[in-house]
């Protein structure tokens, strides 16, 4: 794996996989970025980013080399039910055709995904205290940019949360200032916990009575993995993909949406009360077969037959 996030050397990994770690990226607007963290220029971190890259596979010479980053390949994770990509992006009619929906990626253990009697908990880290009692979890993806739903969440009452604790997991990026002052909050209510880190969020999910989150990709998978009453506040700038999403979602009732010129602790708390405990009525009927359909497609990409560098067929 090849990562620009330094946190993905401390995730957990089976055997046989191992992390590269990129210089990281921060980015300050639509497909504009800058150095997070070396201060050089960005001409000079995409060089160096690359020459990575090609070393590492140029040693270690994949079968399949998957990039995950902007919406130009042919597999999407998503149900084109809910967003068809194509369409939304305005892609031409010869990208269109290349383009393979395969579900979003159900987050449950892979034991769970062949069986009949239910999802079972993921096992929770020692290193992740959790409260003794129910909790709604908020979750502000990689936190660069979560700072309001951050803000606004931890200053929710607790008494207008109906016995529930709040638990918020930070992502990597949250600004060093912002995060300072959550965890000055946080000790100073006792209703109030502070994650910086976990391994393996589904943990939180699965345990949690409802989630608030951002509109992100994997927050919407790990949440429809496990059907929970979900509040989404979407990122709607610089682009609207969260918020077609989340608007998609709850009109199929899988989601409610809070609009981000509407966040406030307010807002929050009248969720927490009255919506928290409602289940999902439609999320049966989002597709997250992905995990399956890309075993076949990666069983497809490594039978064909390969070029070497003369174009012969090996």
């Amino acid at each position: 794996m090849i990562s620009g996030a330094m946190e993905a050397g401390r995730f957990p990994k089976p055997d046989g996989v191992d992390v590269i770690t990129l210089p990281a990226l921060a980015k300050l607007e639509r497909s504009r970025y800058v150095s997070r963290s070396l201060g050089v220029a960005i001409e000079d971190m995409i060089a160096l980013r690359s020459q990575t890259i090609r070393a590492a596979a140029a040693s270690f010479g994949p079968d399949v080399f998957v990039v995950d980053n902007v919406p130009r390949g042919v597999w999407v994770y998503g149900d084109p039910s809910v967003v068809e990509l194509g369409v939304e992006y305005d892609f031409s009619n010869d990208v269109r055709r290349k383009l393979h929906y395969v579900g979003y990626l159900d987050r449950r253990p892979m034991t769970d995904l062949d069986a009949t009697s239910g999802p079972s908990r993921p096992a929770r880290s020692p290193l992740v205290a959790l409260p003794g009692r129910p909790f709604v979890l908020c979750l502000v993806g990689g936190g660069e940019d979560g700072g309001r739903l951050a803000d606004a969440f931890t200053r929710v009452s607790p008494d207008r949360c109906g016995g529930l604790a709040r638990v918020i997991l930070l992502g990597p990026f949250m600004p060093e200032v912002v995060r300072a002052e959550l965890h000055r909050r946080a000790s100073l209510d006792r209703s109030l916990t502070i994650l910086d880190f976990a391994d393996d969020p589904t943990v939180l999910i699965a345990e949690a009575r409802a989630v608030i989150s951002m509109g992100g990709h994997n927050s919407i998978s790990e949440i429809l993995s496990y059907e929970k009453p979900a509040l989404i506040v979407p990122r709607v700038v610089p682009r609207r993909e969260q918020w077609i999403r989340a608007h998609r979602l709850a009109g199929r009732g899988v989601v409610d949406v809070c609009e981000p010129e509407e966040l406030s602790p307010e807002r929050l708390e009248e969720w927490i009360e009255k919506g928290s405990s409602r289940r999902p009525t439609g999320a049966s009927r989002v597709d997250m077969g992905g995990i399956h359909r890309l075993r076949a497609l990666f069983r497809g990409v490594a039978d064909r037959p390969s070029r070497d560098s003369r174009g012969s067929r090996t």
